[in-house]
């Protein structure tokens, strides 16, 4: 072997000798072992939670009320919690030692009261929607739509109090107890079409559904009672603080519908493809989806690390873990996912192939799934790169790279499908994704210079 292979070879084992030494590394990869296992269990509960009303309910009308329902409650209400979540994480992480406690009691219960109020005011408006124009929002579906509406309208309070106290959880550090959370809804869903199947099975399902949300959200505030029961003094020292939030949720909220955007886009475009075309997209995409929401453990762990070593101003260390979880993310999940999509066929006849759903099916429907499973390791360090940016608080780059997301994933669905059919929606997120990859690592290692530059310029002046 020459030298300079040898060299090579020498400097690449010496990279993930580094990688797998590194203290703060194997603390955060055990962290997220772990909470994969629990979000792996939570998943398998959802999984069974799907069996038992697809036997109850099979391709009906009824869950197409039930599904438009969940839906319409929480779009608008999702984005909001969600970008509120995202900022109350560094900022806990943020405050002294000796403040914390009361400065993140004080804020945290500014956001809930806001998010109670947003909540409130969007219902309302959809409610006046519902009963000005029935026909739209139903979609010509049964009654069911109007009937169940007001008793399922506390399910967006209650899902964004608890997106917004998984914010403080995760800050905490308590990550495995934030992952916990979601069986809430679903053991409780599981328990009411059990016991009352003999009788209203979809009104067990909606009851299920409403007890499961507020359980979930009991359990989420419960988690966080010590903030809670922090007398409410010093409530106006954090005004500076949620008034910063406020100021950074237009571009968090755009982006969050942008990026929903992002996802749709690939279901809108299939109607191009042909007949079947919207139903091959959806079972081609499901296992993606289920394996993406169990890696999401890496970036919620990540992000409490990131914004910790933001606040200590220890930038080496930031730009360390970013590039070592990058190269774990993808050095690890490729031959994993390679693996997967190579037994794509067997795994889509596994799962699929009943019934209507025949052998040509599984064959288009595999082929999808191959491509959209390929592109995770990408989705994961997009998001790791993502957190970063959080951490910063700096999110005028999120606006930015959604749109360049959507622009791209719109251009290569065009450019693909003519190409090679449906399939190549699938293809054109892969491709899409080998950009934004590219795109998220500069746009990172920019940031944390950035701000290394500016704190050796003020321990120069």
């Amino acid at each position: 072997m020459s030298v300079p292979k040898q060299l090579k070879k020498l400097q690449l084992c010496n990279f993930f000798g580094r990688i797998l030494n590194d203290k703060s590394t194997r603390m955060a990869s055990l962290e997220i072992i772990k909470s994969g296992l629990i979000t792996l269990i939570v998943k398998a509960l959802g999984f069974t939670r799907e069996l038992l009303i697809a036997f109850y309910f099979g391709v009906s009308e009824t869950i197409d009320s039930y599904v438009l329902l969940i839906l319409a409650l929480t779009f608008f209400v999702v984005p909001v919690s969600g970008s509120f979540s995202t900022l109350l994480t560094p900022r806990y992480i943020q405050f002294d030692d000796d403040s914390r406690l009361y400065s993140a009691a004080s804020l945290f219960k500014k956001t809930l009261i806001f998010t109670t109020l947003f909540v409130i005011f969007v219902e309302f408006l959809q409610l006046i929607l519902l009963t000005l124009l029935p026909t739209a929002w139903t979609f010509g579906l049964t009654k069911l739509f109007e009937s169940y509406w007001l008793a399922l309208v506390p399910i967006a309070l209650f899902s964004a109090i608890s997106t917004v106290t998984g914010g403080i959880l995760v800050g905490q550090g308590r990550v495995k107890t934030f992952t916990c959370m979601p069986a809430t809804v679903t053991i409780t869903i599981i328990a009411s079409l059990l016991l009352f199947s003999s009788t209203n099975l979809y009104l067990a399902l909606i009851f299920g559904t409403l007890a499961g949300f507020a359980v979930e959200m009991l359990a989420n505030l419960t988690a966080v009672r010590k903030l809670l029961l922090i007398s409410h003094h010093g409530l106006l020292s954090t005004a500076d603080d949620f008034r910063g939030m406020l100021a950074k949720m237009p571009v968090l909220v755009g982006s969050a519908i942008i990026m929903n955007a992002c996802i749709i886009v690939d279901q809108i475009m299939a109607v191009l493809a042909g007949p079947g075309s919207v139903a091959a997209v959806s079972f081609g995409n499901r296992l993606t989806l289920g394996l993406i929401s169990i890696t999401a453990v890496i970036w919620v762990v990540l992000y409490p690390v990131f914004s910790r070593l933001v606040s200590q101003k220890n930038f080496n260390q930031l730009r360390q873990q970013l590039f070592q979880n990058a190269v774990l993310a993808l050095v690890l999940g490729m031959p994993i996912c390679g693996l997967i999509a190579y037994f794509s066929p067997e795994i889509t006849r596994l799962l699929f192939e009943r019934g209507e759903f025949d052998p040509a099916a599984t064959e288009l429907v595999s082929e999808i799934q191959m491509f959209y499973v390929l592109h995770i390791p990408l989705y994961v360090v997009v998001m790791i790169c993502i957190k970063v940016a959080n951490a910063f608080q700096n999110n005028s780059y999120l606006m930015i790279a959604n749109l360049i997301s959507l622009a791209l994933n719109v251009a290569f669905n065009l450019l693909f499908i003519r190409w090679m059919g449906v399939a190549g929606i699938a293809l054109a997120t892969l491709v899409s994704y080998s950009f934004m990859v590219i795109f998220w690592l500069v746009i990172a290692n920019r940031l944390i210079t950035n701000h290394h530059s500016y704190q050796l310029r003020q321990k120069d002046a």
